[in-house]
């Protein structure tokens, strides 16, 4: 594990140090990530933010990467917060298409489907494929329909998901939670009081969404540092 943390730092302080301009801070920033230290990455990050000698793309970032630690602290209204910053202050720096993502499913999560539909609808319209997280945007897509009980366009978007993407960090998931809404569908069909089905599935896929939360959102922050390391070794033909 100690090796790993090493060699992620490695990479961020070759990849980002020397001949991107990233800000000391930040870079700090970025190693106290990579070892899970979430309070002291919070502390720099909000460092980064407050030096007027930051430039905007970090200042962007500084303000994503606050939201993916309340987003696993679950503080989910802090989160959001952090991401709305992003939204209305800096749509011209790349991390705009993110913080939108972002956004969407902090809207399913916190209960507001038809809000995270509409942005996911538009994350997909514009952002899904250079941004690649089509996958994600499909799983909380199918998310928000299941809670709306729109039970068979979420499966519908499940089953892309995994005819698409199988490899997907959220496939297994999908696989549950299509497993799922299946079986109660058939149970329903043979069962005469199909309210208290419904009621009594609701209330289990709100319970299986609360667990699958918090490893969701590890996955997708591990994902998010994977992809930008990938896109400055890009830049720098390393």
């Amino acid at each position: 594990m100690y090796r790993q943390k090493v060699l992620l730092f490695l990479f961020l302080f070759f990849s980002l140090g020397w001949t991107s301009g990233a800000p000391k801070l930040y870079l700090k920033a970025m190693d106290a990530l990579a070892s899970q230290e979430y309070a002291n990455a919070e502390e720099l990050l909000s460092k980064v933010i407050q030096d007027p000698q930051t430039p905007r793309e970090y200042q962007a970032k500084a303000y994503n990467y606050l939201g993916d630690i309340a987003l696993v602290n679950q503080s989910y209204q802090k989160a959001q917060s952090f991401y709305r910053k992003i939204l209305e202050s800096y749509s011209d720096t790349p991390v705009y298409s993110r913080a939108l993502y972002n956004m969407a499913r902090m809207y399913v999560i916190l209960g507001d489907e038809e809000a995270g539909i509409a942005l996911l609808s538009d994350y997909m319209n514009r952002y899904a494929v250079s941004d690649a997280n089509e996958d994600g945007a499909l799983y909380w897509l199918g998310r928000a329909f299941a809670a709306k009980k729109e039970y068979y366009r979420a499966m519908g978007l499940y089953r892309e998901l995994l005819a698409r993407f199988p490899s997907s960090a959220y496939a297994y998931h999908t696989r549950q939670s299509l497993q799922t809404i299946e079986n109660t569908l058939s149970t329903t069909s043979r069962d005469t009081d199909t309210q208290k089905i419904q009621t009594n599935q609701a209330k289990y896929l709100k319970l299986l969404a609360r667990l699958l939360d918090l490893q969701n959102q590890l996955l997708d922050l591990k994902k998010q540092k994977i992809d930008e390391l990938k896109m400055l070794l890009s830049k720098e033909n390393l």
